[in-house]
C-alpha cells in the first residue's frame, strides 16, 4: 500500500528499530483506537495521527541542540532532550498530507523541514529579528518585559522577578578580619548575589546582548556588578539550564543590606553587532546556562 510505504519511510528516517511493530501500529490512524489520543492540543476534526512517529524529530532535535530557534512548539528539557507534547503543527491534516507527498517524491527531510519552517514562521509571525520573552518557569509570575523609557534610550530596563535581599559585603569583610586577627586564615569568600529577571532574549547569531548597571545604582543603592558587564550570546536563549534567564550578579558595597521588591528596575541591557576575524573557526556549542561557555 502507498500508505504503508510512507510509514516505512518514516520508520527508517527516525530509526525505529522494529519496523514491523511500527507498521502493526498504523491503526493509530484511527483515533478511536488509540489510548493516548489526544496527545496534542489540536482541534479534533483537524487531527491527523500519521505523524505519531514524527519524521522531523531527528532534524528538529539536532537543530535545537545546535542552538537554532526551536520551532513547531518543541522545547529542550534539562537533559537536552527535545520535548514535543506542545507541537500541533505537524499533526494538522494539510501538513501531514504535505509530508507524505514530499516523502513519496523522495524529497529530503532537510528540504521538507525548510519548507515547513518557512510556512510555520509565516503563520506564527516568527520572522523576528530580536526581542524579549518571559522564561517558561515565569509565565504565570507577572513578569514585565523590558522597555526603553525614552525615544533616544540605548538600553532596555530590566526588573527583578521576585523580592530579594542583597547582603552587605562588609559582613563578610569584618568576619574575615576577625579571623585574621585571631590567626585564622580560612576566609569566607565574598560572593555576589544573583538576581533573576525571568526574562530571556532572542537575537541574531552575529549579535550580543550586554547587561550593564544602572548609572544610579552605585551611588544610591551601593550596587556594583561583579563581572563589570554581562555578555550574553545568542545561544544562551532557551538553554537547557535556565531557559536563557537574564541574571545580574551584584555586590552591595553599602554597610547595610539592600532589600529589593519585585518589579524594581535592577539593570539595563542593550544589543550590539560584533565582528570576527578572517581565520575564525569556532565550532564549540554551549552546554548550559550561566557561566557555561568555558565548559568542555
Amino acid at each position: 500500500m502507498k500508505e504503508d510505504a510512507a510509514f516505512v519511510k518514516i520508520a527508517v528516517i527516525v530509526n525505529v528499530d522494529n519496523v514491523q511493530k511500527f507498521l502493526e501500529r498504523k491503526n493509530i490512524v484511527s483515533k478511536y483506537r488509540c489510548s493516548y489520543f489526544p496527545c496534542h492540543k489540536l482541534d479534533y476534526d483537524n487531527y491527523d495521527c500519521r505523524s505519531c512517529y514524527c519524521p522531523l524529530y531527528d532534524i528538529c532535535s539536532k537543530k535545537a541542540k545546535a542552538g537554532e530557534k526551536i520551532l513547531f512548539g518543541g522545547y529542550l528539557l534539562n537533559n537536552n532532550i527535545l520535548a514535543c507534547e506542545k507541537c500541533s503543527f505537524i499533526h494538522k491534516k494539510e501538513i501531514v498530507e504535505f509530508i507524505y507527498d514530499q516523502l513519496d517524491k523522495s524529497v529530503s527531510i532537510e528540504n521538507i523541514y525548510s519548507k515547513l519552517k518557512n510556512k510555520y514562521m509565516e503563520e506564527n509571525n516568527m520572522n523576528r529579528v530580536r526581542g524579549f520573552e518571559v522564561c517558561k518557569d515565569y509565565i504565570d509570575k507577572d513578569i514585565t518585559l523590558p522597555i526603553r523609557k525614552t525615544a533616544h534610550s540605548v538600553a532596555y530596563d530590566l526588573e527583578t522577578a521576585e523580592d530579594i535581599t542583597i547582603p552587605s559585603i562588609w559582613k563578610t569583610v569584618f568576619k574575615n578580619l576577625g579571623k585574621f586577627l585571631t590567626g585564622n586564615n580560612e576566609f569566607d569568600p565574598i560572593k555576589p548575589t544573583m538576581i533573576k529577571t525571568g526574562v530571556k532574549a532572542y537575537f541574531g547569531h552575529d549579535e550580543a546582548l550586554f547587561l550593564v548597571n544602572r548609572s544610579s545604582n552605585p551611588g544610591k543603592r551601593g550596587l556594583i556588578l561583579a563581572n563589570s558587564i554581562g555578555v550574553i550570546e545568542s545561544d544562551y536563549y532557551n538553554n537547557p539550564d535556565n531557559d536563557g534567564n537574564l541574571i545580574y550578579a551584584y555586590y552591595n558595597i553599602f554597610p547595610t543590606d539592600l532589600h529589593l521588591k519585585k518589579h524594581d528596575v535592577i539593570g539595563q541591557a542593550y544589543f550590539q553587532k560584533f565582528l570576527i576575524i578572517d581565520d575564525d573557526h569556532a565550532t564549540g556549542q554551549r552546554l548550559g546556562g550561566f557561566g557555561s561557555t568555558d565548559k568542555k
